[in-house]
């Protein structure tokens, strides 16, 4: 779950607040306009995303805190790929306004309005083209089974480890507190911290229907085969991978697939080319080339590596090695 005060995106070159009539906290605006890979915890969600190719503007966060809830809404500005493991004692809403083709999170495809909720410790992935658009909410487990009980009310929370799909619609109550809590210019006149927890209990009520909720296992084979990357600090080989996380060729693709929408390779390709730009970003290019930084992370072709590096970031390596701070 890509998110604020950097969230999935980083370095960034202005910041507004926006303090709508009566509201608890200013909501702060953040426009970004580079994005590599990185690291982050926000919220409580460790997330760790790559961008996937050029881009057509900044990212735009924002995000409003109050009683009980933190929320933010995003909007990208470029493709970017993305996993997240949430926090342990938060639930998590997240509603998505614009999806376009090829927005993914988990082994689904994105929809416009859909909603999903997340349990403590869920594992996320994501591929967010540009102009997808989402907000969520950060809500406080404890604080939402106090308010179901002065409600009266039993709700299906979602457990360690799941993610519960909703079926919503563009009128849905819970859907409009989202956009107003994390939207500056909706014109919000009170906290609705309060209101965002009954909405959040009345929508998970057990009255009879309980929408599907599931652990997803194929996160876990993800995330290793990302740590086994991390720790070799290069493309890892498709037969690597399969014998680090004990599975089959066959396994991985469909993981991959399922998750991203992409094959194994192609997948740690983009990785390994976000890897290369932080890298040429941050060398000394007295003393390093533009070879040895692509050798060292396993691209052994150097007009290929040269070739995709330039349409994925929209400059050739050796000016990124130039500008390097």
């Amino acid at each position: 779950l890509p998110m604020a005060e950097g969230g999935i995106v980083c370095t960034p070159v202005s910041t507004s607040e926006a303090t709508p009539p009566g509201a608890a906290d200013p909501a702060v605006v953040t426009l970004v306009e580079d994005a590599d890979g990185h690291e982050r915890t926000v919220q409580g969600v460790q997330v760790r995303s790559f961008r996937l190719g050029k881009g057509q503007g900044p990212n735009v966060t924002t995000t409003q805190a109050g009683t009980g809830f933190v929320a933010t809404s995003v909007r990208a500005g470029f493709p970017m790929a993305a996993r997240a493991v949430s926090a342990p004692d938060r639930v998590y809403a997240v509603m998505a306004f614009a999806a376009p083709a090829g927005s993914r999170w988990c082994d689904r495809d994105l929809a416009t309005d859909q909603m999903l909720f997340y349990g403590p410790e869920a594992r996320h992935t994501a591929v967010h083209p540009v102009g997808v658009h989402w907000a969520f909410a950060a809500m406080d487990r404890n604080a939402l089974s106090q308010t179901a009980e002065g409600m009266g009310l039993t709700p299906h929370l979602p457990g360690p480890g799941e993610i519960r799909a909703v079926p919503t619609g563009g009128s849905h109550p819970l859907r409009h507190v989202l956009a107003s809590i994390a939207d500056p210019a909706s014109g919000l006149v009170h906290d609705q911290g309060p209101e965002l927890l009954r909405t959040t209990i009345e929508t998970l009520r057990t009255d009879g229907k309980v929408a599907s909720c599931r652990r997803i296992d194929s996160g876990a084979l993800v995330l290793a085969c990302l740590d086994y990357a991390e720790r070799a600090q290069r493309v890892p080989s498709i037969d690597e991978l399969c014998a680090a996380t004990f599975v089959c060729r066959r396994k991985l693709w469909d993981v991959f697939d399922e998750r991203f929408g992409m094959a194994p390779a192609r997948f740690f390709r983009a990785w390994g080319l976000a890897q290369a730009r932080a890298r040429l970003r941050a060398a000394d290019p007295t003393t390093t080339t533009v070879l040895e930084v692509a050798n060292d992370l396993g691209f052994h072709h150097a007009g290929r590596f040269a070739s995709r590096y330039t349409h994925t970031f929209g400059e050739s390596p050796s000016q990124a090695l130039r500008t390097s701070n």
